[in-house]
């Protein structure tokens, strides 16, 4: 019983009991104790589930892979829109997605001049003609990392949006650009 009751228990009565604030609703966190253990409500025993495959969308944003960067080319910064059919691709390195999953949303010439991906509610139309259509609130990037920031749809089906990490995930088709991982959609 005390089980299910901590399965419906929202973020602000942890934050409330416990004076700390987790990213997921405790649905999505799993024990790390021993089976069959009804944790307690702290950190130490704690930890999110992680991702599982499944279709994901992800906002990069992609600086040119300038190995023995030549001063005559021009070098672009790329922040692109990536659909991975499973999710977990987009967070390899070596992975780099079909021209068709990769919808551009601005190319600048200027180094870190990226999109920006927060306020209002923003598209991408993908090669395939699929339009990616989604809403971040404005201070989003003030969040910790893997919270709950926006929600977004590709005309099939709905996704919840989280801040992602920046760290290193999947490249621009052709290995032309190293990609951050900005934002991710499932």
């Amino acid at each position: 019983m005390l089980k299910s009751i901590l399965n419906v228990v929202t973020l602000a009565a942890i934050t409330l009991l416990h004076g700390i604030t987790f990213a997921a609703p405790i649905a999505e966190l799993v024990p790390v104790s021993a089976p069959g253990r009804i944790p307690s409500l702290n950190t130490t025993e704690l930890e999110l589930l992680p991702r599982q495959s499944g279709e994901g969308i992800h906002l990069m944003n992609c600086n040119p892979i300038m190995g023995g960067a030549d001063p005559t080319r021009k070098w672009t910064w790329v922040s692109a829109v990536f659909y991975c059919p499973n999710d977990a691709d987009c967070s390899r390195l070596n992975y780099s997605p079909d021209y068709n999953d990769v919808c551009i949303m601005k190319t600048s010439y200027t180094e870190g001049d990226f999109h920006r991906w927060e306020g209002g509610e923003q598209s991408c139309r993908f090669p395939t003609g699929v339009t990616f259509k989604w809403g971040i609130i404005p201070n989003a990037q003030a969040f910790r990392d893997y919270s709950h920031v926006g929600s977004g749809s590709n005309g099939y089906r709905d996704f919840r949006g989280y801040k992602d990490n920046k760290g290193n995930g999947a490249n621009m088709p052709g290995l032309t650009h190293s990609c951050k991982k900005i934002y991710y959609f499932i």
